[in-house]
């Protein structure tokens, strides 16, 4: 596919201009159109996962992947023998992760009668995938919301995992940009046609790309240090270089409060799984995806996935607040210890017996495991532990 060739607009991009005509938007305003509009947003599509659509992701790679989350919460399971146990999956996609999860479990004893699963998805399409993954373990014991304050509200009482692959990158950020001995804020308006305040900062050729609309980063108001210390909840760079940008996630604390709210009286552990940073880089981590291509961050607008790399460092800082016990990994070593490695040589071996064309069936195999286990270097799996809860 040649991007050159691909009208930039669409329906939402004809949206933003006028909102942004009117004032400059924010990133996470942008970023929460992008994604969510109840007409046009991305994850609102039929089918903007897999092969086909724009983005793949790890359980749709491998089974493993999907395999070693439910190792993961059985070892809950039998560590706290709940009579009933919340599985609760944000942005489940097509429903695959849960299907593996419950497949590889299935002979666990118990566990299965203890599940009660809840999806969040602003997706409609997708619930009947989702339902078809899961059914078959669980029957109807399967609701979906479309927030995770609807989802908590609707939870039978008992300890609840929460599971979250590629779900923390789509939490809409904001930047700040320190420009001429300022932090500013970093907003989108229309790229000006002579030069002026507003013009786009060229931090990023990218973003000024004539593919890209006419929508450009503009200038907005200045930030003191001590208020972007406070709007982020982030410490500002004390000696920033021109450019420097300060980035931080906007819903995250709110989501990490309805979360931790709820597990600190209930119980339970959350485990996320996304590609991110500990050490925050002093850029724009912004991007977009389209077709399996990274494309500038203001192309096709609602048709593009526009996401951010997961601050692990924040993650911890807004779930430590309720006195949950946190771990961060690589997501290499989180599928190493939960037993990656021997169920990949275990399936290989029956591949190789049992396959139509072995040699070609177990290379693709190989190579699928191996995109997982080591091909997706800067992904990690965050956990946080909640114990019993107060209520317990």
């Amino acid at each position: 596919m040649s991007l050159n060739t691909v009208s930039p607009e669409t329906p939402l991009a004809l949206i933003i201009r006028q909102l942004a005509t009117t004032a400059p938007l924010s990133l996470s305003q942008y970023m929460e159109l992008c994604l969510g509009h109840a007409q046009h947003g991305f994850y609102r599509q039929p089918q903007p996962f897999g092969a086909g659509g724009h983005f793949i992701t790890a359980p749709e790679i491998c089974q493993i992947f999907g395999e070693v989350w439910g190792l993961w919460a059985a070892t809950f399971y039998l560590e706290k023998c709940p009579v009933r146990l919340n599985v609760l999956e944000l942005g489940p996609g097509r429903g695959t992760l849960m299907g593996d999860f419950l497949r590889g479990t299935q002979h666990v004893p118990g566990f299965h009668d203890a599940l009660h699963i809840m999806y969040v998805d602003i997706n409609r399409y997708q619930q009947k995938p989702q339902k078809d993954q899961a059914a078959p373990f669980v029957g109807a014991r399967i609701r979906w919301a479309a927030s995770i304050g609807d989802a908590l509200a609707q939870l039978p009482p008992g300890p609840t995992l929460v599971l979250g692959n590629e779900y923390l990158d789509c939490l809409p950020v904001d930047q700040a940009v320190f420009h001429d001995g300022q932090w500013r804020e970093r907003r989108i308006g229309i790229r000006p046609t002579s030069g002026d305040i507003s013009q786009p900062f060229g931090v990023d050729p990218m973003l000024t790309d004539p593919r890209s609309t006419d929508l450009a980063f503009v200038y907005g108001d200045i930030i003191s240090p001590a208020m972007l210390f406070e709007i982020s909840g982030k410490a500002v760079p004390g000696q920033p270089h021109e450019n420097q940008i300060h980035e931080y996630a906007t819903a995250l604390s709110s989501t990490a409060s309805q979360i931790g709210d709820h597990l600190s009286r209930h119980g339970g552990r959350v485990l996320f799984c996304d590609y991110g940073y500990e050490n925050a880089p002093g850029l724009s981590t912004v991007q977009a995806i389209y077709k399996h291509q990274k494309v500038p961050v203001f192309y096709k607008p609602g048709a593009a996935d526009v996401t951010a790399l997961v601050n692990f460092t924040a993650v911890s800082q807004a779930f430590l607040r309720f006195q949950c016990r946190v771990k961060l990994m690589t997501q290499h070593h989180f599928l190493q210890s939960y037993g990656f490695e021997q169920r990949r040589d275990q399936l290989a071996a029956h591949l190789c017996h049992h396959a139509m064309n072995a040699t070609a069936a177990n290379k693709d195999f190989q190579e699928r495991a191996e995109r997982v286990y080591n091909g997706m270097s800067n992904f990690y799996a965050w956990e946080g532990d909640f114990g019993d809860g107060v209520s317990a």
